[in-house]
């Protein structure tokens, strides 16, 4: 359909205009034009009006929407309108949407209402669909319901949910009643703690989940009881509500038997407590001594930096994933002058856990420590790639920073000079070993073993006793079994249980030299320094796809002047890969060496971010007959284009390209961009010969978009 439009017509009342659908014989017209009222006109009297009406429609459809709708404008005046279509309308979808509504208000007889649901169905004054009495549609309602109730906070429906979770007849309503009960204040805490003593294990579990997560408002009341209970998580719940400065919580932090309720209650309270942090340095639990170490104040530090000193290294040296971390970011603090050592060390060791030796390379940024690059450019060769970028993120800060040392190492990274591919591309190192610190239970996973008629424990990966306890018939019956799982991944406190026993060790790619150089790439993004845009610009045309990408991009953000690399960029208009062509056309543009021919090349380009770029650098009229692309980036640079010049018939003619097309989104594109695009679609629906076809495709267009009368420019909206 193609439709002529006025240059620059005021944008009328739309209101009207999309009123008149509501009459419409097509429930799909009809609902999304109340959509698009509500997008248009939100705070428009008319659309209570119209929205009231629609309550009442003969579709479901058109009812469900209208209810949804009403629900974000409805006030407290309006809880009759909204009961009346919870009870009287038989659509389970109505009266989900109505339970919705009545959650922003309440009121007493929304409340009752909402009660006698939780229980039953309420079949003298509530009408259902299924009049054989099918219990289905109920029970979604009922799982509404109670939400609704806890979203209101109705202390005095705790019984309700009571009756509601012991209902025989019912669902298991456990999960949906215990998280109602965490948002009825003190009174809903009260009764999840009744549950901690119910005979079902499933039961006490799921109160005790919806205590942990209750607001800690609502357990001061209860600290008392929670301070006494036996599950850990109870008494890490009381922390959380307790004061920082109450006794109890420094006694929690140096006294309680779980060491996770320690560490919560040393995080909560340090700052509070003088001392606390350095008493709990001597936790027998390695995770509490971490948290200890993150929680000391300057002043403790500074004061234990002699003692100190000589047990941080001991943690490095042997401590788990946590404590190691920690005390490697501690040492480098307080003694410098000797931290070096240890925290190399434990970079290099594969044996240790990863997260500890990561944190050991960030701790050699520590500016006391920065003296050299020689540490780090031997730790660029080793074959964690965690490592290697740990590393390269260290030197690009101090190449940031002006060091004039790290800008060549990265430049030598990057151009792959740093490195001999023929004696790093090696297998990466992986280690098999469990760490001796970790806690019981955080081992590196299942032991492949066999227990014999006599009852000894055979590891079955251990070649001499697998044949000294099985017969040769066995073993030759073992040697044709699977091979044992590799091992585990890093074995950290973090990790375990099942999440452990999904992982492996992920040392990175063999070929180390050239991840190193990628990853080079990718960290100097912005450092704009000569020998670092001549390190990019020799990957420019490497063969390897993702050098070539990752060096395009990391140049169109670093570099300043363009022009020395418009060569490059012209041969790279060829390049099979589009991020390639995207970035050459770019660097082009920035250089200002783009011409209509290049324009029109890349209008007809495979990639829709190069039609994107093409269509905002070619002339309205052009851009204009993309605006129905396929490509949503292409549509939004056409109906940004064409809403770019003043003489506004581009605009219309990409409007009437769009509705030709029958592309909503395209609209939508023409709306989002400067100009009067509500106007000119109000002149469309208001045109006579408009059909209910493109009729439903305009009113779709206006459903999601929100623009007001500011935005757009337009007089009205």
């Amino acid at each position: 359909m193609n439709m002529t439009l006025a240059p620059m017509a005021r944008a009328p009342d739309l209101v009207p205009a999309i009123l008149r659908f509501m009459d419409s014989g097509n429930d799909i017209v009809r609902s999304v034009a109340l959509r698009a009222l509500a997008a248009q006109a939100p705070t428009d009297p008319r659309l209570h009006a119209a929205l009231t009406a629609a309550l009442l429609d003969p579709d479901p459809d058109v009812r469900t929407d209208a209810m949804e709708l009403f629900a974000g404008i409805a006030g407290p005046e309006d809880t009759d309108t909204i009961l009346r279509s919870l009870e009287g309308d038989p659509v389970r979808e109505v009266k989900l949407a109505a339970i919705r509504a009545l959650t922003r208000h309440g009121g007493e007889d929304a409340v009752v209402l909402l009660r006698a649901l939780a229980l039953s169905r309420c079949d003298d004054y509530v009408a259902w669909e299924d009049a054989l009495g099918d219990w289905e549609d109920w029970l979604d309602i009922q799982l509404a319901v109670i939400d609704a109730l806890g979203t209101l906070g109705d202390e005095d429906a705790v019984e309700v949910m009571r009756a509601a979770l012991f209902d025989e007849m019912g669902q298991n309503l456990d999960v949906p009643v215990f998280a109602a009960l965490r948002q009825f204040g003190g009174v809903g805490v009260a009764e999840l703690l009744s549950f901690l003593d119910d005979p079902s294990p499933l039961r006490r579990q799921r109160a005790l989940g919806a205590l942990t997560k209750a607001d800690p408002a609502a357990l001061q009341a209860h600290v008392d009881a929670l301070l006494a209970a036996s599950e850990p998580a109870l008494r890490r719940s009381a922390v959380t509500a307790l004061r920082p400065e109450d006794p109890r919580c420094a006694r929690l932090a140096t006294e309680d038997d779980d060491a996770s309720v320690r560490r919560a209650a040393l995080r909560h309270a340090a700052a509070a407590h003088p001392g606390l942090a350095i008493a709990a340095l001597s936790d027998p639990k390695e995770t509490v001594q971490a948290a200890a170490l993150h929680t000391l104040s300057e002043t403790d530090t500074n004061s234990l930096a002699d003692d100190l000193a000589s047990t941080l290294q001991v943690w490095v040296a042997n401590g788990g994933a946590e404590l190691a971390g920690a005390a490697a970011e501690v040492l480098a603090r307080i003694a410098p002058e000797t931290a070096a050592p240890a925290l190399l060390d434990l970079a290099h060791t594969a044996e240790r856990p990863l997260d500890a030796r990561v944190a050991a390379v960030r701790a050699l940024a520590a500016p006391q420590l920065s003296s050299d690059l020689s540490d780090l450019r031997a730790l660029l060769s080793n074959p964690t790639q965690q490592i290697r970028a740990a590393v390269l993120a260290v030197v690009r800060d101090r190449a940031a920073a002006g060091d004039n040392a790290a800008i060549d190492l990265l430049a030598e990274a990057i151009a792959g000079e740093l490195l001999d591919p023929e004696t790093t591309d090696t297998a990466p190192v992986q280690s098999d070993t469990t760490d001796v610190a970790a806690p019981k239970g955080e081992g590196a996973g299942r032991r492949q073993i066999r227990i014999t008629p006599d009852g000894d424990i055979v590891d079955l990966t251990d070649p001499t006793e697998l044949a000294s306890a099985t017969s040769t018939l066995a073993a030759i019956q073992l040697a044709d079994t699977p091979a044992p799982e590799p091992p585990m991944a890093e074995d950290t406190p973090e990790e375990s249980g099942a999440k452990r026993r999904a992982r492996r060790p992920v040392e990175g790619p063999d070929a180390y030299a050239a991840d190193l150089s990628r990853v080079a790439i990718t960290v100097v993004r912005g450092l704009a320094e000569p020998a670092i845009i001549a390190a990019l610009a020799s990957q420019l045309s490497t063969q390897d796809t993702s050098f070539r990408c990752a060096a395009w991009s990391a140049l169109l953000a670093t570099a300043t002047d363009f022009d020395q690399f418009a060569d490059p960029a012209r041969a790279a208009l060829d390049d099979p890969e589009p991020n390639v062509r995207h970035a050459a056309l770019q660097c082009l543009e920035r250089s200002g060496a783009v011409d209509e021919a290049l324009v029109s090349s890349a209008l007809t380009d495979s990639d829709g971010l190069i039609r994107a770029w093409a269509v905002a650098q070619a002339a309205p009229a052009a851009a204009a007959q993309h605006i129905a692309d396929a490509n949503s980036a292409v549509r939004a640079a056409a109906a940004n284009r064409s809403a770019t010049y003043a003489d506004q018939t581009h605009f219309a003619d990409a409007l009437n390209n769009a509705i030709a097309a029958d592309r909503a989104e395209a609209i939508e594109a023409l709306l989002r961009a400067p100009g009067d695009g509500l106007a000119r679609l109000g002149e469309v629906l208001e045109n006579p010969e408009l059909t209910e076809r493109k009729a439903l495709l305009v009113l779709t267009a206006l459903a999601p978009a929100r623009h007001s009368a500011t935005e757009t420019g337009d007089a009205t909206a």
